[in-house]
């Protein structure tokens, strides 16, 4: 039985997941040495320069990608304490109310307009992109790495200080 044809010409994409495809059915449980990544590259007539710039940044997108699910889960567990925060209020609302007439009359406007705009808050919040995702996560990220550049210098300066005493 011979081998299909394929094309003559391939398009990059599918030269990559061809390619993908046949290193993922070696032996290798799917790791590779770095000397056989700059063999590979070789073979493939990659330039060293060009292996080097792609894998930094695979690094930099794997950094980026780590972070955002770290933003991710940061909104979502505010939208948790949000909602926790809403039913709590709202249910004393509506409970203080009922004491007075036996039914829910006012609080039932403060349900409402809270829960309108607590629906639109929650909606935006589960938007993974987007401008106004990429702005909001920029922030999120400048404030993290201010955070830690922080307690690095109370690190330092704490050692500082026990190496003077």
């Amino acid at each position: 039985m011979s081998a299909p044809q394929g094309p003559d010409t391939y398009q990059a994409e599918d030269i990559q997941a061809i390619l993908q495809l046949a290193i993922a059915r070696r032996d290798t449980d799917g790791e590779l040495t770095r000397s056989q990544l700059e063999e590979i590259a070789a073979d493939l007539g990659i330039p060293q320069t060009d292996l080097v710039a792609a894998e930094q940044t695979w690094l930099d997108l794997k950094v980026e990608t780590s972070k955002k699910q770290e933003f991710n889960l940061y909104r979502r567990q505010r939208l948790k304490n949000r909602a926790i925060r809403f039913g709590i209020v709202n249910s004393f609302l509506v409970g203080l109310d009922t004491l007075d007439t036996g039914h829910p009359s006012w609080s039932l406007y403060v349900l409402l307009l809270w829960g309108l705009f607590f629906t639109l808050r929650s909606w935006r919040l589960w938007q993974t992109s987007g401008t106004d995702y990429e702005t909001e996560f920029q922030k999120w990220d400048r404030k993290m790495q201010l955070k830690e550049s922080v307690q690095t210098l109370w690190q330092k300066t704490q050692e500082f200080l026990k190496g003077i005493s």
